[in-house]
């Protein structure tokens, strides 16, 4: 594919005029970029249940039908409902155009009764894109799908603008998709350390909580954003699991340049390197978790080592700059521009 190549941008809350990694790839790129927003209440898609509803399935039908309309030579379309209406579009309109899945986050779906039809559909993709190296061979044998077909891109955390909040704690724990809980306020428990937890309700439910832990829900991003500035020590708590978990939270620390404590797992395997930006314990290991958030407390110079490490590799590797050079080696791969 030679000259100039058309990408439609469609993902479910950036707006047709909004900002997204595709802002940040060389303009002097042979790609020309144009979004294709959500139309409705696409802005309110982050708080959603786990389940698309029909009116989520209609809007995203809608704005993969108005990018292939447009004729372009590759679409992008993040996260798997935009991926999966894609690429039954391109079947019934019989578009040309490339597919590239981004974000191709699964999560509990590969498990659906309905992934033999998914993975039907997400052929029609030229690649798909998983933030994690692990949940390739997952995805792979759920949709029956050739591991070829899939690509690891990190995740990517933009700048932050946030301010920290007035409010001082030891350790915030932020987040709820398969977070671990149990094993963070039993490692919290006697050590003094004022531990902050921001999840919804269902993450903590029937939890036995430490006195000096406290958790709040239903806050906006900002406020939480401010909130993770409030203490100097980041702890993202992950299940064992073989979908990857606690990407945001972690990425949010390195941009703000927290010290992190994280279990090591899908999600931070590609990632974070103990003793270099993190300390990684093994999951559901109460006593190995208490031992490094004491440590780090207890230690400022292992905290600036940390947490200097941690905004590094994220300027380098995880960044909006990074992404933009990742979505444009990608685009090469797919068109054959490299």
């Amino acid at each position: 594919m030679g000259g100039e190549v058309r990408v439609a941008i469609i993902h479910p809350t950036t707006p047709s005029g909004g900002i997204w990694i595709d802002d940040f790839v060389d303009p002097a790129s042979p790609y020309r970029f144009q979004k294709f927003g959500p139309q409705g209440n696409g802005a309110n898609w982050h708080n959603r249940g786990r389940t698309t509803t029909r009116s989520e399935w209609r809007r995203h039908f809608a704005q993969a039908w108005r990018a292939l309309r447009s004729r372009p030579d590759v679409v992008v379309a993040n996260f798997p409902p935009l991926i999966f209406a894609s690429c039954v579009l391109k079947t019934l309109m019989r578009s040309r155009a490339r597919i590239v899945g981004w974000s191709f986050n699964f999560g509990g779906g590969s498990k659906s009764r309905m992934a033999a039809v998914y993975g039907r559909a997400f052929r029609r993709a030229s690649v798909l894109v998983t933030h994690s190296r692990a949940e390739i061979a997952t995805y792979a044998r759920a949709f029956d799908l050739p591991a070829g077909k899939f690509c690891f891109v990190p995740f990517q955390q933009g700048d932050l603008q946030e301010q920290p909040a007035a409010e001082r704690f030891d350790l915030v724990a932020m987040g709820s998709a398969g977070r671990d809980y149990a094993t963070l306020f039993e490692a919290l428990r006697g050590t003094g350390l004022r531990a902050l937890v921001i999840a919804k309700p269902e993450a903590v439910a029937g939890l036995d909580i430490p006195e000096n832990a406290e958790v709040r829900s239903g806050l906006t991003l900002t406020e939480c954003r401010s909130l993770s500035l409030a203490a100097p020590i980041s702890v993202v708590p992950v299940a064992e699991q073989d979908n990857a978990a606690g990407q945001v939270t972690f990425l949010i620390a390195m941009a703000q340049g927290r010290a992190i404590v994280a279990t090591r797992c899908t999600g931070t395997n590609d990632y974070l390197t103990d003793g270099v930006d993190s300390l990684l314990v093994e999951p559901q290991d109460p006593a190995a978790l208490r031992a490094a958030l004491l440590r780090l407390a207890e230690d400022e110079d292992l905290r600036r080592s940390l947490s200097g490490g941690a905004q590094e590799n994220w300027r380098r590797n995880f960044s909006d700059q990074a992404a933009g050079r990742n979505l444009r080696d990608l685009l090469d791969r797919v068109t054959g521009h490299e």
